[in-house]
């Protein structure tokens, strides 16, 4: 109910249960249910309510209520669903550890047949009502009824598809640098052919070697990588470090994404914690947040327009990151699905910078916007 918080939930399910319990001995045994159920600081849970946890974190308090009913037979109806690959695997080996644990039954229900058989002894393939078949896990993956599960497929509705315009190519060709070496290796190779198909001249270099940017260019790429790993290289590349920051604030047609938006801090920690100047466009310092920081898939609309979106327009995106920002921007909002999300990002009329990973295939006209903006600096700097 979200109107109560995790506590009040708990304690009213015990007390039904447990006659005679003082409100004390209902507290503690709801936090060790908690703590069962592999919730970090229990304590702390208690007191929220039910939208100021993530979804895996709800998962786990539905499980902890679980326990407290004293369940035999649990139903697990989709218990992974709109949760990330490494918080499903979590999921479904805490369900099997209690499972073991108190001898329950558990009914699971999902349409993802890898994570069925990876968890159950006995599967049942449901159709229509109907179970059309049953066997063993191990023989049910072995030994699938492939004309069924067509059959299946083929009684799908259509999937509604609209292939994306191609891009229109500029009448001049605009060169963009891309840096490309070590520490900046992740692009998506079909999104930087879009940006081909529009017109564009991809040249790279290498900040790690010392390259300075690529004389003519009028964009600029800082893709993802591991530009931690790499710092005191980086920084002891004075010249280029400062060469790009330079070019950047003066309005240079930047994308930095990730470790692209890690080197153009102020300063950037390497893995043993010491810190390395960087190309400093952005006015603070990175560091090792000591683990994965939220991440996942979701959608970044922008609260500001700039560079590659206007107020309010949005398109897929993903994060994936350790190190951390005194400073991650306010220009965007990156939301997941299942309702958490966060402000983010750097957004100028000539930058875009910040830890979420861009597609220029991801929203009609992206690539054509960059490279428009980058033929208006070319133009300006004759």
């Amino acid at each position: 109910n979200p109107v109560f918080t995790v506590g009040t939930i708990m304690t009213d399910v015990i007390k039904a249960r447990h006659k005679g319990l003082s409100k004390a001995e209902i507290s503690a045994r709801a936090v060790e249910l908690l703590e069962e159920g592999k919730l970090a600081d229990a304590g702390s849970v208690m007191v929220k309510y039910p939208h100021q946890l993530s979804g895996g974190q709800r998962q786990r308090v539905i499980i902890a209520l679980a326990l407290a009913c004293g369940a035999e037979f649990l139903i697990a109806d989709e218990p992974t669903r709109n949760l990330d690959v490494t918080i499903q695997a979590s999921i479904l080996k805490l369900l099997k550890e209690l499972q073991q644990k108190h001898g329950m039954t558990v009914l699971f229900i999902a349409n993802n047949l890898s994570l069925v058989s990876a968890f159950c002894d006995r599967v049942g393939i449901l159709y229509g009502g109907k179970i059309l078949e049953e066997n063993t896990a191990a023989a049910l993956v072995e030994h699938t009824d492939l004309e069924l599960l067509q059959g299946i497929a083929r009684s799908a509705p259509p999937l509604a598809y609209r292939p994306p315009a191609p891009p229109r190519p500029l009448e001049k060709t605009i060169q963009v640098a891309v840096a490309w070496d070590a520490a900046f290796s992740f692009y998506y190779r079909d999104s930087l052919e879009l940006l081909e198909q529009a017109g564009a001249e991809l040249v790279p270099f290498s900040p790690l070697a010392g390259d300075p940017l690529p004389p003519g260019a009028a964009g600029l790429l800082l893709g993802g990588g591991y530009p931690e790993l790499h710092a005191r290289e980086l920084s002891q590349n004075r010249s280029t470090r400062e060469q790009l920051g330079q070019a950047i604030l003066g309005g240079l047609p930047t994308v930095a994404e990730c470790g692209g938006f890690l080197y153009l801090h102020r300063q950037l920690a390497d893995k043993a914690g010491a810190f390395w100047p960087m190309a400093g466009v952005i006015p603070a310092s990175a560091r090792n947040g000591g683990r994965l920081q939220p991440f996942g898939y979701g959608t970044l609309a922008a609260r500001q327009g700039g560079l590659l979106l206007e107020e309010g327009e949005s398109v897929p995106a993903h994060a994936f990151h350790y190190w951390q920002s005194d400073d991650e921007g306010d220009g965007l909002w990156f939301q997941k699905p299942g309702g958490r999300g966060w402000r983010c990002g750097w957004q100028t009329g000539s930058l875009y910078a910040g830890f979420p990973h861009l597609h220029f295939g991801s929203r009609e006209g992206l690539a054509e916007r960059f490279l428009a903006v980058c033929g208006a600096y070319q133009e300006r700097k004759r």
